[in-house]
């Protein structure tokens, strides 16, 4: 192989690594966002709850369009949507 060709895939696999990590820390933080809106529904105040909820749709609008234009291996799609089901 080419020193070219290693430097590629040392490049390819140093990116997977970190798409792995975000994907690893964005499940982290996902079953967590529906225990907050769990939380919310104890808050007596209606008002309180509604700001609240919009602040959270926020969040998971941040992660999404932070998340959505990741490149994927196939392993990596399987693992991300499998923590949805």
């Amino acid at each position: 192989m080419s020193r070219d060709e290693l430097l590629r895939v040392s490049t390819n696999a140093s990116i997977s690594q970190q798409i792995r990590h975000e994907i690893q820390r964005f499940e982290s933080v996902h079953p967590c966002i529906y225990t907050v809106y769990d939380l919310i529904e104890l808050i007596p105040d209606a008002m309180i709850q509604d700001k609240l909820r919009e602040q959270i749709v926020h969040i998971e609008e941040y992660l999404f369009e932070r998340y959505k234009h990741q490149p994927l291996s196939d392993s990596e799609q399987l693992l991300f949507f499998a923590s949805e089901n």
